[in-house]
């Protein structure tokens, strides 16, 4: 059976979602400018899951060659969106369960 929701901490969640992943998107997008340093490595990690995911779909030539920046950073924004949405689903559970064995 399905329980009515609270629409004030569904929509805390859509847009803290969104927020957070915007800024990793823009954090990444500005990361690129660095070639050196701990800037590029920490840019080389954030970058890893769109690669390995295009990577997957479309093989390794055509993600190498002809993939554009802008095509990493929207794969890159889907991930990073669907990784915390998964995190906030975990802590609502947490919550909702605490709650539940108080008595």
């Amino acid at each position: 059976m399905m329980k009515p929701i609270d629409k004030r901490l569904f929509w805390k969640y859509v847009l803290l979602n969104l927020g957070l992943a915007s800024l990793l998107v823009f954090l990444m997008d500005y990361l690129v400018l660095f070639r050196k340093g701990l800037l590029s490595y920490i840019g080389f990690i954030l970058n890893a899951p769109s690669y390995l995911i295009l990577f997957i779909i479309i093989g390794p030539t055509n993600t190498l060659h002809f993939i554009s920046d802008r095509t990493f950073l929207i794969v890159s924004f889907i991930f990073y969106s669907v990784l915390i949405a998964l995190i906030q689903v975990f802590v609502y559970r947490r919550k909702r369960k605490r709650r539940n064995a108080k008595p």
